[in-house]
């Protein structure tokens, strides 16, 4: 199984750098927290995604052509390590199961250079620089030294775009565990819980339900003003009556990220104030989520997101402007939704490929495809409220993961809830 789909995709790369030159593309190595104790090793995206290689301190060397032609080079354990980290899997079996044309074990960066220079010396070399670190970093530095290498993440990237049915159906599984985690909360949550609590909710869910041991990204867990901090980690503080719980959480799975936000009140019951800031970003964000279609910008996406966004903050009095268009293009709706409104989602949460930047419009001109996924994600963050104290430290964001296909725009993280009524009848079963 694994052999067709990553042979095809190194394939597919040879093919595009062409004749003469040749990709050398590193693993990641593991790093120290502390001490002799190691971080949790996550291998380097583009390398996976190549390779579906998962130990540490690896390279990929593609031959360009009309006849690609790949090579994996490896650490090769040694007696002492393999008995605290188990055996390699051998040359043979890296073949076999990968599809790698050649497979080499080595025990050094004499060896690894040796070899790669013999291989690449009546080539031009182009390196992928995204993990230029371990015991065999200095083999590629040094090929570089010598004035010989490109940078092919961008060709990497826009491979890595457009989801192939395999990749399509993890994400969708990826995003059924992070829904039903997200859905499952809202009958566990309290007044009197900590945040932390119900991190260790979610994890334990994305972990019951086969997640990878790293979630896709570190939880948000915010309840009241915290929720204003768009990137707030801490999660520490306790859960009071009143106050409004944003989490953003996604497991990941098989390497491959989810990206679901919620928000709801802690007591089960939204307050005016607080439903009627939630209505805004619920309807931007459906608005905007039917625009997403083949041949429809990104940037479009958000320009839809930030005129209802826009259009809301003028009826409750947070902003003052003749109309939508006025205050979006005076930029007053960034001051309560400074961040984009979508990003791609793959390998990683904040996945790779093009966005076709316009810096003259600061606008994402890139056509949406068939294939893609990414989030639609708009909120409303009142750090301050003049005129209308009421909404003051109030944060909102609700965020789905949409796959782009030619019958239209399917939000695979549908399973959880996001309908204001719905919350507030499921929360108050939970409550019983």
């Amino acid at each position: 199984m694994f052999r067709n789909r990553y042979a095809q995709r190194r394939h597919a790369l040879g093919l595009r750098i062409g004749e003469g030159c040749i990709a050398l593309i590193p693993g990641n190595t593991t790093r120290l927290r502390n001490r002799d104790v190691e971080y949790p090793f996550k291998q380097d995206s583009d390398f996976f995604y190549l390779t579906g290689w998962q130990e540490h301190d690896a390279l990929l060397l593609i031959k360009g052509g009309e006849k690609p032609c790949s090579i994996l080079f490896y650490q090769k354990n040694n007696k002492s390590t393999e008995l605290f980290a188990g055996k390699s899997i051998g040359p043979k079996a890296a073949v076999r199961i990968f599809g790698f044309d050649e497979a080499y074990g080595l025990t050094s960066a004499d060896l690894l250079y040796k070899k790669v220079r013999s291989i690449t010396d009546h080539a031009q070399v182009v390196a992928c620089t995204s993990a230029h670190t371990g015991p065999f970093a200095s083999a590629v530095q040094g090929l570089e030294r010598n004035g010989r290498g490109h940078d092919i993440k961008y060709l990497i990237g826009e491979m890595r775009l457009i989801k192939d049915a395999h990749e399509i159906d993890i994400m969708r599984r990826a995003c059924t565990v992070s829904g039903a985690a997200h859905r499952d909360i809202l009958f566990l949550v309290k007044p009197g819980m900590y945040e932390y609590e119900v991190e260790a909710e979610l994890s334990r869910a994305f972990r019951r339900a086969g997640g990878d041991p790293l979630h896709a990204y570190p939880s948000i867990v915010a309840s009241g003003k915290n929720a204003c901090t768009l990137h707030y980690t801490r999660n520490s503080a306790q859960l009071k009556d009143g106050e409004l719980l944003l989490i953003d959480a996604g497991c990941e799975l098989e390497g491959y990220a989810s990206d679901i936000t919620r928000t709801f009140p802690v007591s089960g019951l939204w307050n005016k104030p607080q439903r009627t800031l939630y209505e805004i970003v619920l309807r931007a964000q459906t608005e905007a989520i039917k625009c997403a279609k083949v041949g429809i910008s990104v940037g479009y996406l958000d320009e839809v997101a930030r005129k209802f966004i826009a259009e809301g903050l003028l009826r409750v009095g947070l902003i003052t402007a003749k109309d939508p268009d006025d205050a979006v293009l005076r930029d007053l709706d960034r001051r309560f939704f400074p961040h984009g409104t979508s990003h791609w989602l793959g390998l990683d949460v904040h996945d790779v490929g093009d966005y076709a930047w316009n810096k003259e419009t600061a606008r994402a001109e890139r056509f949406l495809s068939e294939g893609m996924i990414l989030t639609v994600e708009p909120g409303l963050y009142v750090r301050e409220a003049k005129g209308a104290k009421e909404y003051k430290d109030i944060g909102i964001r609700i965020e789905d993961d949409i796959l782009i296909t030619r019958s239209g725009p399917v939000t695979l993280s549908h399973l959880a809830p996001k309908d204001p009524d719905e919350i507030e009848s499921m929360m108050q079963c939970g409550m019983l």
